[in-house]
């Protein structure tokens, strides 16, 4: 993973943001709209409570296909009044579906904690992403046939 920070600690303005994005995943075989990100997540939620009083502490996370723009697949804030407010989950089991397209041959995940000042946290462990892989199961040395070359 790639690791990028837009810190501007300073006296004046303690506001960071950061975002760590994967190297390209390859989605060579994967059918069309099966992709599946899970993970464990601890959130705590923390905003408008510094200095100028709009810090938002937000969770973010977009993919890309091939190099093209990004997609927002979850958004969690700070803020109790909106529609992606997320209350404080210290041990969460997160399960975000992903619609890959047709055809796309690789996928980066970008994760990021955006607007935060000296807010709380939020750490993900155990990412898994699964999806339904096309040709004859049993067909592990990908040559799309079930053969003796399979068991050996």
């Amino acid at each position: 993973m790639k690791w990028s920070s837009n810190k501007t600690h300073t006296e004046h303005n303690p506001r960071s943001t950061g975002t760590m994005t994967t190297d390209p995943i390859s989605l060579s075989g994967v059918q069309a709209k099966s992709l599946e990100l899970s993970f464990v997540s601890s959130w705590r939620p923390e905003g408008f409570d510094d200095r100028d009083f709009i810090n938002n502490q937000t969770a973010q996370i977009t993919v890309s296909f091939d190099g093209g723009p990004d997609q927002e697949v979850m958004l969690w804030d700070s803020d109790a009044g909106s529609e992606t407010y997320h209350d404080h989950f210290p041990d969460e089991e997160v399960y975000l579906t992903i619609d890959n397209p047709a055809g796309a041959s690789q996928m980066t995940i970008t994760f990021g904690l955006l607007l935060s000042y000296n807010d709380w946290w939020w750490a993900i462990d155990n990412l898994e992403l699964t999806g339904v892989v096309s040709g004859p199961t049993g067909d592990f040395n990908g040559n799309g046939q079930l053969d003796t070359a399979d068991i050996d």
